[in-house]
């Protein structure tokens, strides 16, 4: 028998929900919901995510979605990733070896965080991608969705959220000179936030790596305002309605249009510059070749951005898309599921079985109906 989800992802900008039904074998989206957080919400951290859960609780109210469990994806800024190697390769044996593995790995002691894990098959060796998030924000969100007697099923990260639900097909690496050690190919997920940009490479198997730019929306928005002398509500009108990046298929430019692209360009640089440092990592580190990059998140709607990326970069740049089996394509409405990705993924993990699980009170919950 089918039961309904909902995905909340409590962006810093926006919140995204999606409501779905999902049985043992098909998933059917039903509603997704698109609102604005509130401008006091302007500089991250915790006060942009209370202000988004007041949102996205609001939506689950008025909605009257109050009985359907919850799932919710938190900002990349809320998390930190690591990546740790191990000299076995069995999934039980990592998982009870990543605590000790962690000790001394993050800022603040490890007592403090709630973390989970993704093993990443490597052969003889092992690895996990680590997501840890403060404890003591967790425990905010559990204790307002308890206020509001509203089911809090899963807590998990915006990027991997998205990369559950991604077309799993990457595309292969093209011809190997001779010498050139062997690599396996993988896609890189930029999913553009408002604060943050998150970079997830995707192997065959699911997520390999992750890391954090505190880069993303806002600073196009503040480079217009600084450069145009604009407040912040029209700096960001001006981002959405006439904002883009110039590339060559645009044509011939004028003046004031080559000014306002250069501007614009010059505010995702360092999410340029990121794209290529990772590249790198991931040919050293891992092994891993990317092929292609996939973009989401609110910023991955600034109009040019993926033909600016591609010929910045020299990869296939496209719009990150879910997977068909998810009843996207024949959803009323067609809304930007580039953006809308991290939503659908919240409620998928709801009911399957989540990536990522900060939320250690009901791991035993974990795997859904799927």
């Amino acid at each position: 028998m089918a039961q309904k989800y909902v995905g909340l992802d409590l962006g810093t900008h926006e919140v995204k929900a999606v409501l779905l039904s999902a049985g043992m074998r098909s998933v059917q989206i039903l509603e997704v919901i698109v609102e604005p957080v509130a401008s006091r919400a302007v500089t991250g951290g915790d006060e942009a995510v209370g202000a988004a859960l007041e949102v996205g609780l609001g939506i689950i109210r008025r909605r009257g979605w109050n009985h359907y469990p919850v799932g919710v994806a938190l900002p990349g800024a809320a998390a930190s990733f690591r990546v740790l190697k191990f000299p076995f390769a069995d999934s039980r044996r990592i998982a009870q070896a990543i605590a000790f593995e962690a000790e001394g790995q993050f800022p603040i002691p490890l007592e403090d965080l709630e973390f989970d894990h993704i093993p990443v098959p490597t052969g003889q060796t092992g690895q996990a991608l680590m997501v840890a998030v403060r404890r003591e924000l967790l425990d905010r969100i559990s204790a307002a969705f308890k206020a509001a007697t509203v089911d809090l099923k899963l807590i998990t990260i915006d990027a991997i959220a998205t990369a559950q639900v991604l077309d799993p097909t990457i595309p292969e690496l093209g011809k190997i000179e001779p010498g050139e050690a062997a690599r396996v190919p993988a896609v890189l997920l930029l999913d553009i936030g408002h604060h943050t940009t998150d970079l997830v490479a995707l192997g065959a198997k699911g997520p390999i790596a992750a890391r954090v730019l505190r880069r993303g929306g806002v600073h196009v928005t503040r480079a217009l305002m600084e450069h145009y002398r604009l407040d912040a509500a029209a700096a960001e009108r001006a981002k959405h309605e006439s904002g883009f990046l110039p590339h060559r298929g645009l044509g011939d430019l004028s003046p004031a249009q080559l000014e306002s692209g250069s501007v614009v360009a010059r505010a995702i640089e360092p999410i340029v510059r990121e794209v290529e440092h990772t590249r790198l990592w991931l040919r050293a580190e891992f092994g891993a070749e990317v092929t292609q990059i996939r973009i989401s998140g609110g910023g991955a709607r600034l109009r040019g951005l993926d033909a600016y990326l591609a010929e910045q970069i020299g990869l296939p740049v496209i719009q990150a898309q879910p997977r068909p089996n998810l009843g996207v394509a024949g959803f009323r409405g067609q809304p930007d599921w580039s953006s809308t990705a991290a939503a659908l993924g919240a409620a998928v993990g709801c009911a399957r079985r989540p990536l990522i699980q900060l939320r250690k009170d009901i791991s035993s919950e974990r795997g859904g109906d799927g």
